[in-house]
């Protein structure tokens, strides 16, 4: 194939997520564009993912892991094999989306008419395809949260937006970036801000931050870690919230980039975050966990 169709490694992290990641290779096999080659990195499942994707897809690379890569180390594996392959692009995108058919069309188009630049996705609300949840993003220094830019789908169709920073969820990046700037930082950010930090090193090189509002994922944000804790409330839910890997709020990864990205008031910020933008947040928390507990 010639360049005019560059060979693009899809990358994918799995755990735990058998038929999920069945539904997701699905979508991605009816890509109307072709050269592609889609790579799962399943982190030590138990659920037979690795098995099922054998049988029902061949084709589909599988990548074993440690159990303890999460997303930016198993993405990190994925990256190397795509690299080690001659990949011209490689997609990073998640496994709990819904893909059209012309999803990859739009992002290599995007990113053929704008060189040098990562190109992200537009992510859509599941519950409601029209208003969309990502579209570009910033840097919220009234409330020290990171923004999103947001509002209807027909505000963004057609249209190439610049961004101050790109999320994972479905971004679209020459090969040549990983051999500038390295790999996704697993060891500060193993499994939020790896995405965020990425685009920002290769930003400081010279690369644009681009999000193409016609290639649109759809995506169950309303199911994320924060409210799906909120449904099963428990004793260690505002522990698990500062601490836990899993929690897009936790205190480590927050304030390694913080301190990287957010300049010289990064304390002010997160003094923001966490005891003015967070309000609703623990309020939830509690009434859930109150409510809980009358039940009993």
């Amino acid at each position: 194939m010639s360049k005019e169709q560059p060979l693009v490694f899809s990358i994918t992290p799995s755990f735990n997520a058998k038929q999920q990641t069945l539904h997701f290779i699905a979508d991605m096999k009816r890509q109307s564009y072709k050269n592609l080659v889609v790579v799962i990195v399943d982190d030590g499942s138990s659920d037979g993912t690795a098995e099922a994707i054998a049988e029902q897809y061949p084709e589909v690379v599988v990548l074993s892991g440690t159990g303890s890569l999460w997303w930016s180390g198993s993405t990190n594996l994925g990256v190397e094999y795509a690299c080690s392959k001659n990949a011209d692009y490689i997609l990073t995108v998640n496994n709990d989306l819904a893909i059209g058919r012309a999803y990859l069309q739009n992002l290599i188009d995007a990113a053929q008419k704008n060189p040098r630049a990562l190109i992200g996705s537009t992510v859509v609300y599941e519950s409601d395809p029209q208003k969309v949840w990502f579209a570009g993003a910033g840097f919220d220094y009234k409330c020290g949260e990171m923004q999103h830019v947001n509002g209807p789908l027909s505000q963004f169709k057609g249209k190439i937006l610049p961004s101050d920073w790109l999320s994972g969820m479905g971004v679209l990046i020459p090969a040549e970036v990983f051999e500038k700037i390295g790999f996704y930082n697993a060891k500060d950010f193993p499994q939020y801000f790896g995405d965020s930090d990425f685009s920002l090193r290769a930003k400081l090189v010279g690369y644009r931050l681009l999000v193409s509002g016609s290639a649109v994922i759809r995506s169950d944000v309303e199911s994320s870690w924060v409210h799906r804790q909120i449904k099963r409330p428990n004793a260690r839910m505002f522990t698990d919230l500062l601490l836990s890997i899993r929690s897009p709020y936790q205190v480590k990864s927050r304030v390694a980039f913080y301190r990287l990205y957010w300049g010289k008031h990064w304390r002010s910020q997160l003094f923001k975050l966490y005891f003015w933008s967070m309000r609703g947040i623990y309020f939830r928390f509690s009434q859930a966990y109150i409510k809980k507990i009358i039940r009993r």
